[in-house]
């Protein structure tokens, strides 16, 4: 099987906070197969749907390919599955910034006075518990359009999709 491979690079401009929060990831709603089936491999001509999501510090300035192109599609909402556990620290950190309160189901121990700050959830009481949560999020959604080609069997194509941030205004 030929395929078409993707690397994707953050490049952080002057004055942004390279440490600040972001995340790109293949979009799993958009990258399915006709069976729906989540795609992780690419064929020549297929489109490839991405997302980023970003600390509010910082502002996509644009992002870019090294062949083919990369089109906004505008924002979308997303959720991510992440299990949380509270032992002796009364808060844990999600894995993105949610764009509304988690729905969590509890396993066993039910954790009280639950709140939110940023990406932070946090506990008073129940502990030790755990959780299954599900995190609404939103994102910028991105289809990178790989360049008109044919490639023999087992012959691979790599580009690198890079999102470029600079510091909010």
């Amino acid at each position: 099987m030929s395929e078409v491979g993707a690397t994707i690079v953050v490049e952080f401009g002057t004055g942004a906070d390279s440490s600040a929060f972001v995340a790109v990831e293949l979009d799993d709603r958009l990258n399915v197969d006709a069976e729906g089936e989540v795609k992780t491999q690419f064929a020549p001509g297929d489109q490839v749907w991405l997302w980023v999501q970003h600390d509010p510090s910082l502002r996509i300035d644009r992002v870019r390919a090294t062949s083919g192109m990369v089109v906004s599609a505008g924002s979308a909402s997303r959720t991510r599955d992440q299990q949380c556990t509270w032992t002796g620290e009364a808060s844990v950190e999600l894995s993105y910034i949610p764009a509304g309160s988690p729905t969590l189901t509890w396993c066993g121990n039910v954790g009280t006075g639950l709140s939110r700050d940023g990406r932070r959830l946090s506990v008073t009481g129940g502990i030790p518990c755990t959780a299954d949560a599900v995190v609404p999020i939103n994102v910028h959604l991105y289809r990178y359009v790989p360049p008109a080609m044919s490639l023999a069997e087992g012959e691979t194509w790599r580009s690198v999709i890079v999102v470029y941030l600079e510091a909010a205004a």
